[in-house]
């Protein structure tokens, strides 16, 4: 029996979902808001509090470092954050139902796809500790900027 009759309507037409991975699967907030005060304070800037990270936080990510840190080489911005991340990542956890969004998003045959601003090397580690290392058809990782990959995507699947 399917959760609602919106699903029964829609279901058919449905063939593959693209989830994101941080916030939408799991909760990388405290690894990510660490990771960043950490390069505020490389840079010499005072560090932000949760809220004020969650009201100025943006993606693209360059453009938050852009407004922040204007004077730091994007180079230098990944390597503080990601030296620092990877002392966190392990902190990551699946979000409360996404296991079995996904497993229900199996079970009915959708291909199921990640497209992700995070690096290959972090997702591999964080996708093998919360289960779900393989799980996803094709993964799209270290994606600067989802809006303009979306499309390619699409074709390249051919997701019309």
């Amino acid at each position: 029996m399917s959760p609602s009759p919106f699903i029964d309507k829609v279901w058919p037409v449905i063939r593959n979902i693209i989830f994101d991975w941080s916030g939408t699967l799991v909760d990388d907030l405290p690894a990510v808001w660490q990771a960043t005060n950490h390069v505020m304070q490389k840079a010499g800037v005072e560090p932000f509090t949760l809220d004020r990270f969650r009201l100025e936080f943006q993606l693209p990510f360059m453009g938050f470092y852009d407004k922040h840190l204007p004077q730091v080489p994007a180079d230098q911005l990944e390597k503080w954050f990601h030296d620092f991340y990877r002392t966190v990542r392990d902190q990551i956890s699946l979000l409360p139902h996404a296991r079995d969004f996904l497993d229900f998003c199996r079970d009915q045959g959708l291909r199921i796809f990640i497209l992700s601003t995070v690096s290959h090397e972090h997702f591999d580690i964080q996708a093998r500790n919360v289960g779900l290392e393989g799980f996803f058809d094709h993964e799209y990782l270290g994606v600067r900027d989802k809006r303009k990959r979306i499309a390619s995507i699409l074709d390249e699947q051919s997701m019309e």
